[in-house]
């Protein structure tokens, strides 16, 4: 069954002060390294490195989101400039991006790594992909954008509500004008694929 939905928050710690937690050290170890992730030092992209640049920073702060919020270790294998069709994945986190640059992140889960970033995240383990496991992954994919965007040097941005989309298979589609920057990642726990759809800016398309 394929479906999109937004997460019920933006905040994964604002989720689990809604739901029946066992124990608040749970929670509280989840506000820390959130704390953490956000005071992290950070290197900075001008925005004349686009798109390269902004690739960069999400890269970076993907690294960093999974390594800080979930112990994860990702090691970035590759870059394949447009869309990468050699894996097929169980959910998506969605995030878009406006303003002075224009962008579309997809951070793509096989359904092992998703649940290890859950397990991870809520002390809670499962075998299927369901409503909490949805919430962490729209989360994750948040954190990696808001992260890129404190990297990455351009004003007035602005982040667009995380959505999720998943199904075993499932593709994430965009407008055929867009500029599609994949890069993939492997773990312990599986790998995954980092997708960037950049909006060619007016002066790019004069």
């Amino acid at each position: 069954h394929n479906g999109i939905r937004s997460p019920k928050v933006q905040l994964v710690s604002e989720e689990l002060t809604m739901t029946e937690m066992a124990g608040q050290d749970i929670l509280a170890e989840v506000l820390q390294r959130n704390s953490l992730l956000f005071q992290s030092p950070r290197e900075t992209q001008e925005t004349k490195d686009l798109p390269e640049g902004i690739q960069t920073c999400v890269e970076a702060s993907t690294v960093q989101v999974f390594k800080t919020m979930c112990g994860i270790d990702l090691t970035r294998n590759e870059r394949i400039d447009g869309r990468c069709e050699a894996f097929n994945f169980d959910a998506s986190g969605i995030v878009t991006i406006t303003g002075a640059t224009q962008a579309t992140v997809a951070v793509r889960f096989p359904k092992q790594l998703a649940l290890a970033c859950t397990n991870a995240l809520l002390g809670k383990t499962s075998d299927k992909i369901n409503e909490e496991v949805v919430d962490v992954i729209g989360e994750i994919a948040n954190m990696v954008v808001g992260g890129a965007k404190e990297r990455f040097a351009a004003p007035n941005l602005t982040l667009g509500l995380p959505l999720v989309v998943t199904g075993s298979g499932h593709r994430v589609l965009m407008p055929p004008q867009v500029n599609i920057l994949s890069s993939l990642f492997s773990s312990a726990s599986g790998d995954c694929i980092v997708e960037i759809g950049i909006k060619p800016s007016a002066d790019s398309r004069e």
